[in-house]
């Protein structure tokens, strides 16, 4: 055989299994969904600032500006008047409000994705959505989002999903506009996202007013915590998958809305998903981390204030694989950095296996006694969840309470109706009708949407009014009011409710009862800071043979009401001098002058509330 022929046959050769492997790897590309990332794939590399913005606070900025933009302004400033918008808002209510539709990565999220369909009215119509195309979004982007539902469980996050396609939405004229979105820059969303706010039926001459209109019906509508718009542009036929000014993929931060197109650059369609979850931790307020961004490390973000210590721009306090530094490598190994983590509301400073957002912090008071056999029992009270302080943004809350219960003295626990006939709000109005006056405790216990619990113990109220010293049969009981000490059925009682029988059944007690005095109160903390935990420890006088074995506590900030602590029964302690007894273990949420009572009793006998600041 000749040289030419063993060319030629070895060039058949070459092209034939270059024919097979071609065919192979189309047939591994649609089974798989997608190329595994190498370390050769392209990171995300925009021009003019990288792929997350700053929405517009109202009446702040006439545009949105990219973050690149903002730090070259000083960020500071941006803060600053992002602060000033805050100040003006009236919202008194902890729910999230017209704005905040996604401030932490926890709970219910409505997701509206978005395919618009150009009708070549303006521009010459050169992409047309099809079947086998919409369907390889649907799978994207569900993957995208569903994959940060497997990085926190804690989380307890979800989604549901709106599709609005020329297969989905009746009409399709609905989500047509008369541009071709990815003929021009990116920031001709101002036509487009307008054209097909207006068909929806959203009619502001701002199209961010719109956008945050149908966000805000669509959380509506899906009940939901949170809701989040997706928009994904053609570019099938587009060279380079890219808009007219480089741009492929953007998001805003905190939402309302982030932009993708179909092949997303170089990375095609079966990394839509990779693309997907980078854009929506912005869109939950985590920053970017690739170096050209210029995001700094102490650049702070998010519904906790988390700095940015993953960041490629400085020397950070970690240097780790994480989603928020792009490209599909950190997407296919689950990587999502601490810091990044904490962005989005994940960190759980006291470990209670509940993201800080959620801690389940409830101020529960009772009210409105009613009589039960010589007793005032609380009949009725209120819920109310404290939100967890963000030290940047607006506190809010998602918790909403799904149940309250009560028990008298360690009875079983029974379930309180709301009076406005469902759990279902971050604040509730209780009521419940207890049988019988059998102890002195009443607790009660509060359960909101994410399984957390708080629970407190109060002291039953006593009337005020001083009977007569009844005479009463053996096995009945000294009523309340009776002088101590108290003759009934010819036994001495020198503490009320004692039980009467021929023999007294508490230990010996001195012929005169001295009275219980209070002696100082002091805090676990010289100088507590907002978010501490304290305890407070409360001194009484008194014998070894005779002082008080019940404590209350309570408290009060800027004059406010009262809310009512537990006390460490296992605390209380006879030094040789005094009785001491702490409270149970509280976070301070609240800044403000802090007022704290304690009282001291004996076998109900009790002294008055004494105050310390």
């Amino acid at each position: 055989m000749n040289i030419r022929k063993i060319v030629i046959s070895l060039f058949s050769i070459t092209s034939f299994l270059l024919l097979i492997f071609v065919a192979t790897y189309e047939v591994q590309q649609r089974q798989e969904l997608r190329t595994k990332a190498t370390s050769e794939e392209p990171e995300f590399d925009f021009p003019v600032g990288g792929d997350a913005f700053l929405p517009p606070p109202p009446g702040i900025f006439t545009k949105e500006l990219s973050l690149k933009e903002v730090t070259a302004m000083s960020i500071s400033d941006y803060d600053y008047h992002y602060s000033e918008w805050l100040a003006t808002q009236t919202e008194t209510s902890p729910v999230p409000g017209y704005y905040e539709t996604s401030e932490f990565m926890i709970g219910s999220v409505a997701v509206a994705v978005i395919l618009p369909e150009s009708n070549g009215e303006v521009d010459p119509n050169t992409e047309d959505w099809t079947v086998e195309e919409i369907n390889n979004v649907k799978r994207e982007v569900e993957g995208g989002a569903n994959w940060w539902v497997a990085r926190n469980p804690e989380s307890h996050l979800s989604f549901v999903f709106e599709w609005y396609t020329v297969d989905d939405v009746l009409p399709a004229s609905l989500i047509e506009t008369s541009i071709e979105p990815i003929t021009r820059p990116y920031y001709d969303q101002s036509i487009w996202i307008a054209e097909i706010m207006n068909n929806l039926g959203y009619l502001s001459t701002s199209y961010w007013d719109n956008i945050r209109q149908f966000n805000n019906d669509l959380r509506t509508k899906h009940e939901t915590d949170w809701s989040l718009a997706i928009f994904v542009v053609d570019s099938s036929n587009d060279a380079d998958n890219k808009f007219a000014n480089d741009y492929f993929a953007y998001a805003y931060l905190g939402g309302p809305f982030f932009v993708m197109t179909y092949g997303n650059d170089g990375y095609g369609i079966y990394k839509m998903d990779a693309v997907c979850a980078h854009e929506m931790g912005h869109s939950f307020l985590a920053l970017d981390q690739y170096y050209s961004d210029y995001q700094p490390c102490d650049r702070q973000s998010g519904y906790l204030g988390v700095e940015n210590q993953n960041s490629q721009y400085g020397t950070c306090l970690l240097d780790v694989l994480s989603i928020m530094r792009g490209g599909s490598l950190p997407y296919i190994n689950g990587a999502v950095d601490n810091y990044a983590r904490g962005q989005l509301g994940w960190w759980d400073q006291n470990s209670d296996n509940s993201p800080d957002p959620i801690d389940a912090d409830f101020n529960i008071t009772l009210d409105l006694p009613i009589n039960i056999d010589g007793d005032l029992v609380y009949s009725s009270g209120i819920a109310e969840h404290i939100p967890y302080p963000s030290p940047l943004r607006r506190s809010i809350t998602i918790n909403k309470i799904e149940s309250v219960q009560y028990r008298i003295n360690e009875d079983a626990w029974t379930d309180a109706v709301a009076t406005d006939g469902d759990f279902d709000s971050y604040k509730e109005v209780f009521r419940f009708t207890p049988t019988s006056a059998i102890g002195f405790y009443i607790d009660i216990k509060v359960v909101d949407n994410f399984g957390g619990q708080s629970q407190i113990t109060l002291p039953s109220a006593r009337p005020t009014l001083t009977p007569t010293p009844p005479s009463c049969p053996i096995g009945d009981l000294c009523k309340m009011g009776c002088p101590s000490p108290c003759v009934c059925c010819g036994v001495t009682c020198y503490e009320p409710n004692h039980d009467c029988f021929a023999t007294p059944t508490l230990p010996p007690t001195p012929t005169s009862a001295p009275p219980l005095t209070c002696l100082n109160m002091t805090c676990s903390l010289a100088m507590p800071e907002l978010g501490e935990y304290v305890t407070f420890t409360c001194a009484y006088s008194g014998a070894v043979d005779y002082g008080p074995n019940q404590f209350y506590f309570r408290y009060q900030v800027d004059g406010g009401n009262y809310v009512n602590i537990g006390w460490d029964e296992s605390s209380l302690f006879y030094t040789g001098t005094q009785w001491i007894a702490n409270s149970q273990l509280i976070r301070l949420l609240r800044s403000g002058v802090y007022n704290v009572e304690c009282m001291g009793c004996r076998n109900d006998v009790c002294a008055s509330w004494e105050i310390a600041q």
